[in-house]
């Protein structure tokens, strides 16, 4: 799951915004998913498998893309009139 990624849980819509490590059990770490909630913007965290087995998929991530160097910048001459 990538951030910008949408999924649902077949009641509400949910904007994945992020990921986090943290300490979990006998040492290990454990992954946490962060979601958005787009109707109530309340922000939750789930286990990567309870979003594997209660959640689809509804929007994958977009992919950007970032320049290199400034001359690859594709720059509006329409915005300059």
């Amino acid at each position: 799951m990538q951030a910008g990624a949408y999924i649902t849980d077949g009641v509400d819509l949910y904007e994945v915004t992020g990921m986090n490590r943290g300490p979990g059990v006998m040492g290990m770490s454990t992954v946490r998913i962060t979601v958005e909630n787009c109707r109530s913007l309340r922000c939750l965290e789930f286990l990567p498998d309870k979003i594997r087995g209660a959640f689809a998929l509804v929007r994958t991530a977009p992919a950007g893309t970032c320049p290199d160097v400034l001359d690859e910048i594709a720059w509006d001459q329409d915005l300059a009139a």
